[in-house]
């Protein structure tokens, strides 16, 4: 697979509505497809993201940039959508101190913590990841540290350390009710809510999609939301939305609807 440096070489040579056609024909990019009634009958077509493919694929992404032997995934190398999250997360810094909590909902084994590590260096930094059990359970074992912790859930989280910012990127659309886990974040009453990497549409309805990943990468597939941007939004009553931001990855239904990665960054209002 191309790393982030390539992919971004590519978009200075290539005109952008050229570019994901391009990357469609080589196989590098992940198919969507249908318009499913349900998360059950879109799951039934899936291997899932809990498949040990997934997880054996961090496990070597993130060993091989331990070993520097790798910078996809970004240690020292940002992407389009890392400049806007960084922003943030030093606004919170800035704000704070110098100190920054972080829970990373949905962080995998620490891809955006090793890809921010060495540009927050100097600052005090707690990066909490809630994941799935066999995420959290290699990450205690193999990869916890003193600034990197995992956990099974918010609750357990939150119990341990104060998080300053909710971190959500690439994971509202992989959630089987996004809209209920967003009410249940939002109780918590985050300070900051940065999200990244996330299928939004125009439309007034979400749409369930199936996502296959490429055999090039791994064999997996899973269901994905293209969530409505304004109704996804109007959870956030108590939030100023300080910046929304592309995400510079499109994706595809068919071959003629093109769907935007967005990101939103939210500060929670001050109570007169």
């Amino acid at each position: 697979m191309p790393s982030p440096s390539t992919i971004a070489t590519l978009r200075k040579l290539i005109p952008p509505a050229l570019l994901p056609i391009l990357v469609r024909a080589a196989g590098i990019a992940p198919r969507f497809d249908g318009n499913y009634a349900s998360w059950e009958e879109a799951r039934r077509e899936c291997t899932g993201y809990e498949a040990e493919a997934v997880l054996q694929r961090e496990i070597a992404e993130i060993e091989a940039l331990k070993s520097g032997k790798s910078v996809w995934q970004g240690w020292g190398v940002l992407t389009d959508a890392s400049y806007p999250v960084l922003a943030a997360l030093l606004r919170v810094a800035a704000q704070n101190q110098g100190h920054l909590r972080v829970l990373d909902f949905g962080g995998s084994l620490g891809n955006r913590y090793y890809e921010f590590a060495h540009l927050l260096a100097g600052l005090d930094v707690q990066w909490c990841i809630v994941e799935q059990p066999h995420f959290v359970a290699y990450g205690q074992q193999h990869l916890q540290t003193e600034q990197l912790r995992f956990f099974a859930t918010i609750e357990d989280c939150l119990a341990i350390v104060h998080c300053d910012v909710l971190l959500m990127s690439s994971v509202l659309q992989y959630l089987p009710q996004p809209h209920d886990f967003m009410r249940h974040a939002l109780k918590h009453q985050f300070a900051n809510i940065v999200i990244a990497r996330t299928q939004f549409t125009n439309d007034s309805d979400d749409r369930l999609v199936v996502q296959r990943v490429p055999k090039s990468i791994y064999n997996a597939s899973y269901p994905a939301w293209m969530l409505s941007k304004a109704k996804f939004k109007q959870h956030f009553v108590d939030y100023e939305c300080l910046a929304e931001f592309d995400c510079h990855e499109t994706y595809q239904i068919g071959w003629q609807r093109q769907i935007p990665q967005l990101g939103m960054i939210w500060s929670r209002l001050v109570p007169a």
